[in-house]
Formats: structure tokens, sequence, C-alpha cells
């Protein structure tokens, strides 16, 4: 509370020693973090840290489309880092995307899956899963949270 989130952000991903950030946002944070080359995602792709372009595709109540799209772009990035920018819908799906990035090199599909992303859950030992910076636009405490909650498919 009261620290910028830029500069926070960046040290912690200085910290991590990240090299290929994913950065997950909904549609409106996208004018916080991308534009004018001073906002967080301008910076990242000028530090080549960025790992693919900012994913906006997670929706209210965290849709399993939207979310299986951005674990498999987060995978394909070969993501070490996931930050999160927005409400609680976004966070989940962040702690979700770090547990299907926990299935690199182990993965038995090529696209992500609510099973797959599941089944990381049932290993013993669990994998250790890549790191998350949440950067929260609301107080819902998704970001305080480790469970997350997804709308499946009907």
């Amino acid at each position: 509370i009261g620290s910028p989130f830029l500069s926070t952000t960046m040290d912690e991903l200085s910290t991590f020693g990240s090299k290929k950030v994913f950065v997950l946002a909904n549609k409106s944070s996208r004018k916080f973090i991308e534009g004018n080359n001073e906002k967080l995602i301008d910076i990242l792709q000028l530090k080549g840290l960025l790992a693919a372009p900012l994913c906006t595709s997670i929706g209210m109540g965290g849709g399993e489309e939207g979310l299986l799209a951005a674990c498999d772009e987060a995978y394909a990035a070969d993501a070490d880092v996931v930050v999160t920018v927005g409400g609680g819908a976004v966070q989940d799906a962040g702690k979700l995307i770090r547990l299907w990035l926990a299935t690199k090199g182990n993965a038995d599909s090529v696209s992500a899956t609510v099973e797959g992303i599941q089944g990381v859950t049932k290993r013993d030992p669990m994998p250790a899963l890549p790191p998350q910076i949440a950067i929260p636009n609301s107080f819902a405490m998704a970001e305080a949270t480790h469970v997350a909650g997804l709308t499946t498919k009907a």
C-alpha cells in the first residue's frame, strides 16, 4: 500500500531474475500499463523482458476459453513469471496459468485443458510454480488467497 506499482514491479522482477514476463490484465487496466514508452508493458518490451504481447483474454467470471488461451500463450512464450493487473478473475487466472506453466516438459497435451491444470495440484511432490506479481485494481482479495475460481463451459 502506498508503493508505486511500476517501480515495485520492476524491483520484484529483478529480485526473481525474470527473463520472460507474461502480463495478464483486464481490458480496463490496459490504459494504466501500456502506452507512451513509460508504462509497464513498454518498459518490459524495451528491456527485452516481455515474453508475449499483453494478454487481455480473461473476462468477467474467468471463463474457460479465455483462460486456456492465456495458458497456451504463456506456455508458448516460456514465461518464467506472471504479472497480473486487474480484479479477481485476472488474479485467479494468473494462479491457474502458473499451474499450467509448471507442466513444462511434462504436459500430456499440447494445449491447456482444465483437467491438465487441475492435474498439477495432484502431483506428489507438487512442482515448483513460477512467481506471480499481483497488481489488483479492486479489493476482492483474490490476490491474497491461494485458491482460484474458473467458470467452465456447460
